[in-house]
């Protein structure tokens, strides 16, 4: 079925590109781990995935990813080209630091050397780490949907190369472990909220919706922690992911334990101080206590 569906997408993109070579593209976009998956997320339905993945292309082309890869694989050649255990270089785009001001994540943890280390868990999968009650959706409004959005696609690229990368390493494909702890996040958000923060985060799920278009099949699992509103907030929260994703979701209130289910999947060396681990936490707990404060 593999075999099948992999030699169908290529003939596809060849005949493609020899009909437009504007289509042309980067080796990883067109690579096995991303093929298999586009098939994966489309039921290894051949002319549905081929659909999408043409899209994906035009959009590669449209907004110039593969100068964004080129500019990412030059910077962290150690980790990408040989074999390294560390990225140098994590922000490319210019609003890169300013954007994850708004919605900080922890993929990475420092080394003595002052590099960056992807977080991995038990099997090999990259693990992120996110606060969603400290995200500044009206933020995105005052530094520009667009530039936000450009910044935002430019980080899934950097993430889905990594992925591509310990997908070459392990032989089977790496996945992205998803912690989110939910404290101080505020359900109102989705139903109001003032103007600037409706339009924020409408422009949030604008883009989470096209780019798990373009960059599909990324979710080994989700673990949701400290959520206020227990099951309303998981019915939320899971009422946004595709259905093919809703059983990878593992949500737990304020009052469960849920220590003992994360630290099965992610060892405490690779999660900070807040999730039970011996890393330093990061900067979203910093805003976490300033809210809270």
């Amino acid at each position: 079925l593999q075999r099948r569906g992999l030699a169908y997408l290529k003939a596809q993109i060849d005949a493609a590109v020899r009909a437009d070579s504007s289509l042309r593209t980067t080796p990883e976009a067109i690579s096995t781990p991303r093929l298999l998956r586009f098939l994966r997320s489309h039921g290894w339905d051949l002319a549905h995935t081929w659909t999408d993945l043409r899209a994906a292309l035009e959009f590669r082309r449209d907004w110039r990813l593969d100068a964004v890869r080129e500019r990412i694989v030059s910077a962290n050649r150690e980790f990408f080209c040989k074999g390294g255990p560390d990225l140098d270089l994590l922000s490319f785009h210019a609003l890169a630091d300013a954007s994850d001001a708004l919605q900080p994540r922890t993929l990475t943890h420092d080394t003595p050397e002052g590099r960056s280390r992807p977080l991995l868990d038990r099997h090999g999968n990259l693990v992120v780490i996110e606060c969603p009650g400290v995200a500044d959706y009206a933020g995105i409004v005052g530094l520009g949907t667009d530039g936000w959005v450009e910044a935002y696609v430019w980080h899934l690229e950097l993430r889905v190369l990594i992925l591509d990368e310990l997908s070459r390493r392990a032989g089977t494909l790496a996945r992205t472990c998803t912690v989110l702890d939910m404290a101080e996040f505020r359900t109102a958000l989705m139903l109001g909220g003032s103007k600037d923060e409706k339009e924020g985060f409408k422009a949030w799920q604008k883009a989470s919706k096209q780019v798990s278009t373009v960059y599909p099949d990324l979710t080994y699992k989700n673990f949701v922690l400290n959520t206020p509103g227990g099951w309303v907030v998981a019915q939320a929260v899971t009422a946004m992911a595709p259905a093919r994703s809703k059983k990878k979701f593992h949500v737990f209130s304020k009052n469960d334990d849920w220590r003992k289910s994360l630290h099965a999947e992610v060892s405490p060396e690779q999660l900070p101080r807040r999730l039970g681990g011996s890393l330093p936490d990061g900067k979203q707990w910093m805003q976490l206590d300033a809210i809270r404060r």
